[in-house]
């Protein structure tokens, strides 16, 4: 994608009439001038043919990715093996106490609540006839972790549940808080992007990829908090123990604790949300 200046220190190429629309980073629409296709050279004296895009836009002009690395702009290192030095289930039977349950991070979170939001308990809501059974199911396995608990004082807020379906056919329960949410105080947090990540990935040989399973759910509340989720069922209300999806501060928060959990830990790096890449300089480190 070229803009109107670049194009016109080309020569004005003979353009072909266009009338797809190009969707832009930003979300605006932008039809072509036209289009056509030139014979360019890159560094290494190699001719390749590309189609450009005559567009009329203020921002610069625009090379795919593909583009990118056939004029050798770019490398990518795409030469990737699987490595598997031990069979999953030693590791799986060596370290069975980890991978039973869901896991517990250190310290409970305190939601911070502005005052001045006045407490709301919604009404009920109906859960869909086909999925009833699987959340009364996941709600007593919740309940034997004690990650879920009755309620049966009273509370000033009362949320919906929302059941997920999951890709792989499961079913996720999510609070629905929209009252809670506008009460919440934001505890900030750098969530890690890719600027972030990559330069501590350079000098890496090998990798290995870790998600973390329920995570929000390893995230205790203190007492005063879990009386903050309580939540309407088709049987008897529930308040959460442990974070639930949905709470509009736990993203920032799970990450801020993962990331104390690994920052002694210097070839581990929180990628976000729930990924956490480990590598290595070659097979013998440690």
């Amino acid at each position: 994608m070229l803009t109107r200046r670049d194009f016109a220190k080309m020569g004005k190429p003979r353009l072909t009439e266009s009338t797809q629309a190009i969707t832009m980073y930003d979300d605006c629409k932008v039809i072509p001038h036209g289009w056509c296709t030139m014979t360019v050279t890159d560094n290494r004296n190699c001719k390749h043919t590309l189609n450009l895009l005559d567009m009329e836009t203020k921002q610069h002009s625009l090379l795919s990715p593909k583009a990118c690395v056939d004029l050798n702009l770019i490398t990518v290192n795409d030469l990737v093996h699987m490595v598997a030095d031990e069979p999953l289930e030693n590791i799986l039977a060596e370290y069975d106490s980890v991978f039973k349950g869901i896991g517990c991070l250190p310290g409970e979170y305190d939601l911070a609540i502005d005052e001045s939001i006045t407490p709301v308990q919604v009404r009920p809501r109906k859960i869909d006839l086909s999925t009833k059974e699987e959340v009364k199911t996941k709600l007593d396995t919740l309940t034997k972790q004690y990650i879920t608990e009755h309620v049966e004082s009273p509370t000033p807020r009362i949320s919906h549940l929302q059941p997920v379906r999951k890709s792989n056919g499961t079913v996720r329960l999510c609070l629905d808080p929209q009252n809670l949410n506008q009460a919440l105080k934001r505890n900030h947090y750098h969530m890690p992007d890719i600027d972030d990540v990559l330069p501590q990935l350079a000098e890496g040989k090998m990798f290995s990829l870790r998600d973390t399973k329920d995570g929000f759910l390893q995230v205790k509340l203190s007492d005063k908090s879990s009386h903050l989720t309580t939540f309407w069922t088709p049987y008897v209300r529930y308040k959460w123990k442990r974070m639930p999806f949905g709470i509009s501060t736990a993203p920032e928060e799970f990450q801020r604790r993962l990331s104390e959990c690994l920052e002694m830990t210097q070839r581990c790096i929180s990628c976000g949300r729930r990924h956490t890449d480990i590598w290595k300089r070659s097979s013998r480190a440690r």
